[in-house]
């Protein structure tokens, strides 16, 4: 009979080292369970918000990382309601006496290459030629008495054959 209880005590202290291993296992994952669960919140809130972006974007909306660039429906900017500055021209040229007069008489039309018939309507060009200015090379020599000093800066030489 006392090999029956010690064998009972050592089976009772076995399994009580057991459950208190379980109890501390189970309270380790209780814990990891919460904080699982706590991230998992989280992560619905923060999809319920990109949701609620994406539906506000609307469904034209492409996300800017590893897609194609569409072309921009820009309007055109050369039309002349989108114009910002109206331009300026310059007047027409005085006639002169030393202006040279070009009469081009063409045999087709340039743009359908049709025959061309007298109207009376001509259409002016002038080009007026710009002479390139002409440079000038200007010398300035300054004398020194002899018993006075000249100002010594680096952009002046003295000259010694003046």
């Amino acid at each position: 009979m006392m090999d029956d209880r010690e064998e009972l005590r050592r089976r009772i202290e076995t399994l009580e080292k057991l459950v208190a291993e379980w109890m501390t296992r189970n309270r380790e994952l209780t814990e990891h369970n919460c904080e699982l669960t706590e991230r998992n919140r989280e992560l619905t809130e923060r999809n319920r918000e990109l949701e609620a972006e994406l539906a506000r974007r609307g469904k034209r909306y492409r996300p800017k990382a590893n897609t194609p660039k569409r072309p921009q429906n820009k309007p055109d900017r050369r039309r002349k309601e989108f114009r910002r500055h109206g331009g300026t021209t310059r007047p027409d040229p005085p006639d002169t006496e030393n202006a040279i007069v070009h009469e081009v008489e063409l045999d087709s039309c340039p743009l359908c290459g049709g025959e061309l018939e007298a109207t009376g309507e001509c259409d002016e060009r002038f080009v007026t030629d710009i002479p390139e200015p002409k440079p000038e090379t200007r010398r300035c020599r300054e004398s020194w008495s002899p018993t006075s000093t000249p100002p010594t800066t680096g952009s002046r030489r003295q000259n010694n054959a003046a």
